[in-house]
């Protein structure tokens, strides 16, 4: 027979070490995710380089480039945030219900962390939106 401390420390054990997989892996395929969308935009902006230099020689101005980099690059890298977040709102009925296989039936906090995540998401998405944009301008303007 365990005694009442025990049980606490293992429940604790257990509850930290999710936790932990967790992050890991939401940061994991964070970066990944990030990485691959920002690296198939700086390669396709050496791509479309001379595409634009073109144009503008046709007679677009700086501004209308600057506002066509800042829509291809908002589209792809927004799309994935989106359909990612849509995703969680769909599921979260879910995993409220996986979460109290586990005893854990405090909705509200769940929600109020899927929101905080999901803030934190949207803004390193933003980070590095506008890295990327300022990287593939310049890619642009050689």
């Amino acid at each position: 027979m365990n005694s009442k401390d025990q049980i606490k420390a293992d429940n604790r054990a257990f509850d930290s070490s999710f936790f932990f997989i967790g992050i890991l892996l939401s940061l994991l395929f964070l970066a990944a995710t990030t990485l691959i969308i920002y690296f198939k935009q700086i390669t396709e902006g050496m791509e479309d380089s001379e595409r634009f230099q073109v144009m503008q020689q046709v007679g677009m101005s700086h501004a209308e480039v600057k506002k066509t980099i800042h829509r291809q690059v908002w589209l792809i890298f927004f799309l994935p945030l989106l359909v990612a977040l849509l995703h969680v709102a769909v599921a979260f009925p879910m995993m409220t219900k996986l979460l109290a296989l586990f005893a854990i039936n405090q909705t509200q906090i769940f929600l109020l962390a899927t929101l905080l995540v999901a803030t934190a998401f949207v803004l390193i998405y933003l980070l590095v939106y506008f890295l990327t944009v300022r990287v593939y301008f310049r890619l642009i303007e050689r």
